[in-house]
């Protein structure tokens, strides 16, 4: 555990190196935002042991980078970034949460452990600089969507070793499989699924297909390693829904690829090893069977009802300005048959009106509903023929993923994590890429300083 008088020991030297990335960002910022991409997830990989020193340097980078990032844009007199109401609102969010300290210090909170945690609103930020990179034209999209493919790659063969690892070869039981797996990068697994199926079905180029389909198949693996069943069922209905945006041809391609997937991955899973796959295989059918049992069958939809009841108690009782970034609260948990303190809120929404009051949170939502709005105008705009189809892929992949993520949202606290805030910049700035090279669909230009619209 890092606390905070190691802070400068850590931070001094991330500055420092930082310093040393400003020659890239000026001349080469795609590899730069591609470092970014590729450091993320493993960023994200909490070690469940507090802020470590490899972290805090990471963080250090990540942050001060793009602090480096926008003086120079500034500086340089480029295009002003806040180009919409969701670019003013999302800075604006980040600039007031900065006041939360004020209550959280009331509260008695610890202030390195608030600032760890603002620190990762900062992620966001990383929107602006995507946008603006990949976004100028095709060429800049297609470098975004092998970076995408090629990280994505990565990170599930990574998984799939890793599970590997931590698997015995003597386990028998299905509590011991579960214990080996790796839930947090799911959400990632799941969007790259959902862009590289989408554009695996609707290539033309022989090596795309091959490839696209290579990291589809990757990634299902790895999504069905996590063993989370409401990740498996926002699977299914990504790519239900993401059929509604193809042509008839490309769905049975996709129902064939899919099918072709499935045998091929329990088949080399049952020569792998028959015993584990059958425990597997049972293990996943409880798992389904006690979701219809939410009235004691299910205890982690128990022990959510029961917190966010405890949590909303303490909005009550500050429901404008919250209780701070970092505010506990005591709460039952079913599944141990005790009381806990902790920070941590399952369903976001709640979590972020809890820390930083209703008003705050607000903006964030804000921002959320018109990146949806946005997000659904883009993908339904790249249907038309001679819209390239990596662009399509992105639309579409990232629109029928924006309910999966929303519902994430409400099942973990992804304000309050890494990889859910770089979530949200990936996300928002892939929508914004794909509106930006669809002309018919560019948001009205608004000048948000008047808040006029031109």
């Amino acid at each position: 555990m890092l606390d905070g008088t190691l802070l400068p020991v850590v931070v001094i030297p991330a500055l420092a190196a930082a310093v040393g990335l400003v020659a890239l960002l000026m001349a080469r910022p795609r590899i730069w935002l591609g470092l970014f991409m590729a450091t993320v997830p493993f960023f994200a990989s909490d070690t469940g042991q507090g802020l470590t020193a490899s972290e805090a340097i990471t963080g250090g980078l990540l942050l001060s980078s793009i602090a480096i990032w926008f003086s120079w844009h500034v500086a340089s007199g480029s295009r002003p970034l806040l180009r919409s109401w969701a670019d003013f609102l999302l800075v604006t969010f980040i600039a007031v949460a900065v006041l939360n300290v004020g209550i959280a210090l009331a509260n008695d909170i610890e202030i390195f452990g608030w600032t760890v945690d603002w620190s990762y609103f900062i992620l966001m930020l990383y929107y602006f600089p995507l946008r603006e990179e990949f976004g100028k034209d095709l060429p800049s999209l297609k470098q975004f969507v092998s970076i995408i493919g090629a990280i994505s790659l990565i990170m599930s063969v990574q998984s799939a070793l890793n599970f590997k690892n931590r698997l015995a070869e003597n386990l028998v039981y299905a509590y011991q499989i579960v214990a080996s797996r790796s839930t947090l990068l799911g959400p990632f697994f799941l969007l790259a699924v959902c862009i590289s199926l989408i554009l695996a079905v609707t290539a033309e180029e022989r090596r795309t297909k091959i490839l696209s389909f290579l990291i589809a198949m990757a990634n299902l693996a790895a999504l069905a390693l996590t063993f989370t069943r409401t990740i498996w069922v926002f699977a299914v209905a990504c790519i239900t829904l993401s059929m509604l945006f193809l042509r008839y041809r490309d769905n049975l391609r996709m129902i064939a690829r899919l099918a072709v997937i499935g045998v091929v991955a329990f088949a080399a899973a049952y020569a792998y090893n028959p015993r584990i796959t059958g425990v597997i295989v049972a293990m996943v059918k409880t798992r389904f069977a006690s979701s219809t049992q939410l009235s004691g069958g299910d205890r982690s939809f128990e022990t959510r009802v029961i917190e966010v009841n405890d949590v909303l108690r303490k909005v009550r009782q500050a429901p404008l300005g919250g209780s701070g970034l970092r505010a506990t609260f005591v709460t039952w948990a079913p599944i141990d048959q005790a009381h806990h303190i902790t920070s941590y809120v399952h369903i976001g929404y709640v979590g972020l009106i809890h820390k930083l009051g209703l008003p705050t949170a607000l903006l964030m939502f804000a921002v959320i509903v018109i990146f949806a709005y946005r997000s659904l105008r883009v993908a339904w705009r790249s249907r038309a023929p001679d819209v390239d189809v990596r662009l399509r892929a992105l639309a579409v992949g990232t629109f029928v993923y924006y309910p999966a993520m929303l519902a994430v949202i409400f099942m973990s606290g992804m304000f309050d994590q890494r990889h859910g805030n770089a979530l949200f910049a990936f996300m928002f700035a892939s929508i914004a890429i794909c509106e930006g090279l669809l002309p018919s669909t560019q948001p009205p230009t608004e000048n948000v300083s008047a808040g006029v619209t031109r």
